[in-house]
C-alpha cells in the first residue's frame, strides 16, 4: 500500500499551469505558481516516509505553495510533476495524508480584498451553493407586499386559533367548576324542572336567586331600568356594571341557557361585591342583607348619572327611587317637659319585628306606634317616646320581618313565629294626606331550623300574569312549580322572611 522505496533528487523540468482538478471551481482559489522544491531522500525524516510514504521536504513545498497561492490573490502555476510520475502520484493521493490534505483545502476560504469588499457592498450579495457563485438581488416591491400579506395571514390565523383555544379552555373550566361545586346538570335541568325562569346555584347563592327573583317581579321597576339611556351607562361605564349585569339577569330570565344564567349571576355578584366585599366569596349571606346592599348601590349611582344626563342635555330618575324609596317622619317626644325633635328618613324598605300569631298589617301598625326609648334630654330627663308615620307611599312596599336575633350568648337564634298573611292578601299604608292599598305580589322565605344551615326560596306572581289571576311560581333556585297565592300565604306562615307588596293604583 505504501511505497517505502527511497526516492532520488528530483526537479520538475518546467513550470506549467496547475492542474484543474486542484482549483476551485469558482475561479476564485488557485494553486499559486511555486518553485521546485529540492528534496532528497537524506534529508527527508525516516519515520514520517514510512508513515505517509512522501518525502517530508516536498509536502512542506507544496503546502507552502497552497499558501502562497491563497495570499497572493492573483493567477497561480505550480511545478507539475513528470509524466511519469502520474501513476505515482494518484496512488499517493489514495494515502492518509492526501485524504487529510485534500480535506484541508477544500474547507480553506480565501481572504477578501479591498476591491472585492468594495464591489460586494456596492452590489448585490454573493451567495455560493454547491461550489457556484449565485447572486441574490433583493425583493421586488410586489414580493415584499404578497410577502407581508401572508405574514398577516398567517398571524390572523394564529390569533383565530388561540381564540378558539382560549374559549373552549374557558368552557372547560366552567364545566369542571360547575361539576365541582353541583352547581347543575342539564341533562337534569331538562327533566326534572322547568326549562325557563330559573336560575342555577352556584354553591350557597340561594339568597341571591331569590332575591333577584321577587325583585324581577317588580314590573315597573324593571321598566324603568330598561328605558333608561345606554349612553349614560356608557359615560360612567365602569360605575354602571351593576346596572348593565343586572339587565343582562333580567334579559336572560326566560332563557334555556343555564351556562348564559350561571355566567350573568357570577358577574354581577362580582360587580355587587366592589363596594360589598362581604359577598365576594361563596359562603351562606343573609338574602334582606343582599337585596339592602343593591338597593343601595343602585340609588348611589343616581348623582353621576344625573350629571352625566346633564352633560348630554337629558335628564335621569333613579328607578329605586321612583319605584321603592318612601319617606317616613320621627317625632320624638320627652316625657317630662314635651320637647320634641322631628327627623325624616328615606327607605326602601321597613324591618319589623315578629308579634306572634300577628298579620303583618299588625306587624306594621305596631312598627308605628310609640315606643319608648333612652334620650337625655335638656331637662334631665333620659325617658322619650318616638311616634313614626308615613309621609310618602312607595309603589312597592318591601317589609323585612324579623326572624333572626341575639341570643343572651350572642348566638344568632331564628324565630319560627307564625304570621298571618291577610285574606285577599291586601294591606294598608297610612299617610296624613291619603291611604295606600297594596296587594302582596311575592314572598322569600327561609327553609330550616337556624340561619346557617338554612335555604331560600321565592315565591312570586306568575309574570305573565296579573294579580287577580292568582296564578303563582314557586322558584327554588333552578326548579320551578307552580303555585297559587293563597297556597303560598298557607305555607309560608312559619318561614316568610321578606314580603313584597304592590299599591293598587
Amino acid at each position: 500500500m505504501f511505497n517505502c522505496q527511497p526516492k532520488k533528487n528530483q526537479i520538475a523540468p518546467e513550470k506549467v499551469e496547475g492542474d484543474k482538478s486542484r482549483q476551485r471551481s469558482n475561479g476564485r482559489v488557485t494553486v499559486a505558481e511555486a518553485p521546485a522544491a529540492k528534496t532528497s531522500a537524506e534529508n527527508c525524516d525516516g519515520r514520517w516516509y514510512r508513515l505517509f510514504g512522501r518525502p517530508l521536504s516536498k509536502v512542506k513545498s507544496l503546502s507552502m505553495s497552497v499558501k502562497r497561492a491563497i495570499f497572493s490573490g492573483g493567477p497561480a502555476t505550480t511545478t507539475a510533476p513528470p509524466p511519469e510520475e502520474d501513476n505515482q502520484r494518484t496512488k499517493k493521493k489514495t494515502s492518509c495524508w492526501g485524504l487529510f490534505n485534500c480535506c484541508r483545502r477544500r474547507h480553506r476560504v480565501a481572504p477578501v480584498t479591498d476591491d472585492e469588499a468594495e464591489q460586494k457592498h456596492n452590489s448585490s450579495s454573493v451567495i455560493i451553493q454547491n461550489d457556484q457563485v449565485v447572486e441574490f438581488k433583493g425583493l421586488s416591491d410586489e414580493e415584499k407586499a404578497a410577502l407581508d400579506k401572508a405574514n398577516k395571514e398567517n398571524r390572523n390565523a394564529a390569533a383565530t386559533v388561540y381564540a378558539v383555544f382560549i374559549s373552549l379552555l374557558k368552557a372547560l373550566v366552567d364545566k369542571v367548576i360547575c361539576l365541582r361545586w353541583g352547581a347543575f346538570n342539564p341533562l337534569r335541568l331538562k327533566v326534572h324542572q322547568a326549562p325557563r325562569l330559573g336560575f342555577p346555584n352556584k354553591s350557597a347563592t340561594c339568597y341571591m336567586n331569590s332575591s333577584l327573583q321577587s325583585l324581577i317581579t317588580l314590573r315597573e321597576f324593571v321598566t324603568d331600568i330598561y328605558s333608561l339611556d345606554t349612553d349614560l351607562w356608557n359615560y360612567i361605564y365602569e360605575e354602571t356594571a351593576l346596572i348593565r349585569c343586572f339587565v343582562k339577569i333580567v334579559r336572560g330570565h326566560v332563557s334555556k341557557d343555564c351556562r348564559y344564567k350561571l355566567w350573568a349571576l357570577n358577574m354581577f355578584k362580582n360587580a355587587l361585591s366592589v363596594q360589598a366585599p362581604e359577598f365576594v366569596d361563596d359562603y351562606p349571606k343573609d338574602a334582606h342583607e343582599f337585596l339592602t346592599a343593591f338597593l343601595d348601590q343602585m340609588r348611589s349611582l343616581a348623582s353621576p348619572l344625573q350629571k352625566a344626563a346633564a352633560l348630554m342635555g337629558r335628564s335621569y330618575s333613579c328607578p329605586v327611587d321612583r319605584n321603592l324609596v318612601f319617606r317616613m317622619q320621627n317625632i320624638r317626644t320627652c316625657k317630662r317637659c314635651g320637647a320634641q325633635s322631628i327627623t325624616e328618613e328615606e327607605f326602601t324598605n321597613i324591618s319589623v319585628d315578629l308579634v306572634p300569631g300577628g298579620s303583618v298589617q299588625q306587624l306594621l301598625k305596631e312598627y308605628q306606634m310609640e315606643t319608648e326609648l333612652e334620650y337625655n334630654c335638656e331637662c334631665g330627663c333620659s325617658t322619650s317616646v318616638r311616634h313614626s308615620t308615613f309621609l310618602t307611599l312607595p309603589r312597592y312596599l318591601i317589609i323585612h320581618l324579623k326572624r333572626f336575633k341575639f341570643s343572651p350568648l350572642l348566638e344568632v337564634e331564628k324565630l319560627h313565629d307564625p304570621i298571618v298573611l291577610q285574606p285577599f292578601r291586601e294591606l294598608m299604608a297610612t299617610t296624613s294626606q291619603a291611604d295606600g292599598w297594596y296587594k302582596l305580589i311575592s314572598v322569600i322565605s327561609h327553609l330550616g331550623y337556624d340561619w346557617s344551615s338554612g335555604h331560600y326560596i321565592s315565591q312570586c306572581v306568575h309574570p305573565g300574569q296579573d294579580v287577580a289571576d292568582d296564578q303563582w311560581l314557586c322558584y327554588n333556585d333552578a326548579k320551578v312549580a307552580k303555585t297559587t297565592g293563597a297556597a303560598v300565604c298557607k305555607q309560608a306562615q312559619q318561614t316568610a322572611y321578606i314580603v313584597f307588596y304592590q299599591r293598587s293604583m
